[in-house]
């Protein structure tokens, strides 16, 4: 399981699924990250995807703290860099199906397809 887990963090696809994930399909692709970059072009997302490195280290989180509605509390927002957002995608890639079936078959929180 852990040569295959190498194998698809090494692969060129999986790395471009990665960055598809994070600039395409997540909600908040238009956002930008801590130094106000947005990944738009091809030529940007190819170059994020070859520099995708699961090495273990990541940036520093930005804390936006924003207002519950109709209260005084706020909640804060952390903000990621792309490059690690799509790094945790990347991981997830590999580690997702190896968790999935050591869960329990009732088990619903937080997992993907599955709700109360």
């Amino acid at each position: 399981m852990h040569g295959l887990q190498k194998v698809l963090c090494r692969s060129l696809d999986a790395r471009t699924l990665a960055v598809r994930q994070v600039t395409t399909l997540n909600k908040g692709k238009n956002t930008p990250d801590i130094d106000g970059k947005t990944v738009t072009s091809d030529k940007q997302k190819i170059e994020l995807a070859l520099s995708l490195n699961l090495d273990g280290k990541s940036e520093l989180i930005l804390r936006v703290w924003i207002p519950k509605p109709e209260k005084v509390e706020k909640c804060f927002l952390g903000i990621l860099f792309i490059l690690d957002q799509a790094n945790q995608a990347l991981a997830l890639m590999a580690i997702e199906p190896q968790w999935k079936v050591k869960f329990e078959a009732n088990s619903y929180r937080f997992r993907p397809g599955r709700c109360c």
